[in-house]
């Protein structure tokens, strides 16, 4: 049995390149923010991923990240997260966080270097938005801990198979890619971006055909209905 679709973020942070004392009084100090976004599919009863997608970049930026902010009020480098974060609708509560998480982990490098306020350093942020799907399955049925993808055959005639928008009635869903969590026909940012090309697969539902391959490598299953892709 299928349940409700839930979303959360993770935040991780890294530290890119060496540490380098600046010479000319004004240290480079950055954060680079990477929204990005993936899904998994997890067992309810014992909290189980069965399934994970790979992360899918949606954007990026670089903000500036003095660590004289660490002892006054964070105005600067707050502004430009939550203006980054909000645009794609994430709360302030959630922005909040981040920003701790990031301040406290910028705070260390500060320790690192002997509290000398103009070293250099490079902070890579990962935000993810983790899509969740979550199943209760049978008790009389094993839940796997990896599920095989779908055989050569299968991805072979998903690849072939062309879908023009036109015939056949369409499934509840069929408006958004349920892999990227896009919208199957988007509007193209120029005229030089090919638009994406979209696959029904046998079950009836129509995903994106470059994010439903990329399913299938791990699953032979339809992501919402989870109806396996017959040989």
């Amino acid at each position: 049995m299928s349940l409700p679709i839930t979303f959360s973020f993770q935040c991780s942070i890294r530290r890119n390149g060496k540490s380098s004392l600046a010479t000319d009084g004004q240290p480079l100090q950055f954060v680079q923010l990477r929204l990005r976004h993936f899904g998994q599919l997890v067992h309810t009863p014992s909290q189980q991923i069965l399934q994970q997608t790979s992360p899918t970049l949606i954007s990026d930026t670089l903000i500036p990240f003095s660590l004289w902010e660490l002892e006054d009020p964070p105005f600067i480098s707050y502004f430009f997260l939550f203006r980054f974060l909000s645009s794609y609708d994430i709360s302030a509560a959630v922005c909040d966080a981040i920003f701790y998480n990031i301040s406290s982990f910028a705070g260390q490098i500060l320790l690192a270097a002997d509290s000398n306020i103009n070293v250099n350093f490079h902070i890579i942020a990962d935000v993810d938005i983790v899509y969740t799907h979550w199943v209760d399955l049978d008790p009389a049925e094993d839940a796997p801990a990896v599920r095989k993808g779908a055989s050569t055959s299968v991805i072979e005639r998903v690849m072939k198979e062309k879908y023009d928008g036109n015939g056949g009635e369409e499934k509840e869903g069929d408006d958004q890619c349920s892999v990227c969590y896009e919208q199957l026909y988007g509007k193209r940012e120029n005229e030089n971006e090919k638009e994406k090309e979209v696959s029904r697969i046998p079950c009836g539902h129509m995903y994106h055909k470059s994010c439903i391959l990329k399913w299938l490598k791990i699953s032979n299953s339809c992501p919402l209905c989870r109806r396996e892709l017959e040989e």
